[in-house]
């Protein structure tokens, strides 16, 4: 989740959250956990503020929110569980932060939930379903030279002892051809749930990264419950195969056969 200082209202929405969607989700599956995850931006100029002032509290001098946590990469604050009052407890724990451009960094964050698989705690023959909760758009490759960084990503893992990504400031932002890969790769499902003023970018990007979505998240993310199940239920009624790195003197075609009974050229997924 996006925890930059204009997803105030959102965190507050979502603070009992997690009864909820247990409740929601045991109607459709008997082995459900979640966790939770959140990110800002890098931590260096342009993308933060980094005045002393703004490193111990970045909404300094702001009337309307005037304390905020230190602005971060991304956090991985609680790992796949089945204990809902865990998760209540964590989100109920956190606070915004600030940064200084309007993009986010919600792309390291997504690299890194969907590589860590260990931490994170994703499990073989489990649906894997990742949300993407933000209000802006994201910062893609190449926007970290602005901060001086040329080295590109290496789609690792790079949470520390505190599952921080330590990389944050090492490494360029994940190029969407890099989450593609990596969230194919982990088998994971991404669901980018944005503002409405968005929906067209992320819709674009759902294009080049396959196996993804995109929906509109109401202004404090009332909605985001039925969200997730909506998007859960599209997931297991569609199949949609995609074939990876196949050698170029290979030509591969793809023939469905849907409910209709009728066999198509050139169809790759079935509803």
């Amino acid at each position: 989740m996006d925890l930059s200082l204009s997803m105030k209202d959102d965190l507050d929405t979502i603070l009992n959250l997690g009864t909820k969607l247990a409740e929601e989700m045991g109607k459709l599956t008997s082995n459900f956990r979640l966790g939770f995850g959140s990110f800002v931006d890098k931590n260096m100029s342009p993308f933060s503020h980094t005045a002393p002032k703004y490193q111990e509290n970045p909404c300094n001098g702001f009337k309307l929110f005037p304390t905020c946590v230190p602005p971060f990469g991304f956090r991985h604050i609680l790992s796949l569980t089945d204990k809902v009052d865990r998760f209540n407890e964590e989100v109920q724990k956190q606070m915004v932060s600030r940064n200084r451009d309007a993009p986010e960094g919600g792309f390291d964050a997504i690299l890194q939930a969907a590589v860590c698989q260990e931490k994170i705690g994703w499990r073989k023959g489990a649906y894997h379903l990742l949300v993407f909760a933000t209000d802006d758009v994201p910062h893609l490759a190449l926007d970290g030279r602005l901060g001086g960084l040329v080295q590109p990503h290496d789609g690792q893992c790079h949470l520390n002892e505190q599952n921080e990504y330590s990389a944050s400031t090492k490494m360029d932002y994940p190029s969407l051809g890099l989450l593609g890969e990596k969230l194919a790769e982990n088998n994971i499902f991404l669901i980018f749930a944005v503002t409405k003023q968005f929906y067209v970018i992320y819709k674009n990007f759902t294009a080049l990264i396959p196996g993804t979505s995109v929906e509109i998240l109401d202004q404090d993310s009332k909605n985001v419950l039925q969200l997730i199940i909506t998007a859960y239920n599209n997931i297991r009624s569609k199949v949609e195969l995609t074939v990876w790195d196949h050698p170029d003197d290979i030509n591969l075609s793809f023939t469905s056969t849907c409910q209709d009974g009728k066999p198509t050229s050139g169809l790759r997924k079935c509803t």
